[in-house]
């Protein structure tokens, strides 16, 4: 019976242990996390000059008259018009409002 309790006594203090360990480790990284979303890596400098790459792209009309672009064929369907749901799809069913549009 002595070695019972013992036993039970021993398994409480390491489940404790292991569970508080967890907790700690769990906080830790949600603080890393949000010390790590906050830092992007990226500097206003280099934030500028990439900026300034993309106002410096012109794009080229002539790809529109390419003889390739012209001969592709347009294989969408026409999309039936479908039913549309209730004015107020959050207001309790059988309750009759209307909408003003």
């Amino acid at each position: 019976m002595k070695i019972k309790t013992i036993f039970i006594l021993i398994s409480i203090f390491v489940l404790t242990f292991v569970f508080v360990g967890f907790g700690v480790a769990k906080s830790e990284a949600e603080e890393d996390l949000l010390v790590s979303s906050n830092n992007t890596g990226v500097t206003g400098n280099e934030l500028l000059v990439l900026l300034l790459k993309i106002k410096s792209i012109s794009l080229d009309g002539e790809l529109f008259n390419d003889p390739i672009f012209e001969g592709l064929k347009d294989f969408s369907k026409e999309i039936a018009p479908q039913p549309v749901g209730r004015n107020n799809p959050f207001a309790p069913l059988g309750s009759s409002t209307i909408s003003n549009e």
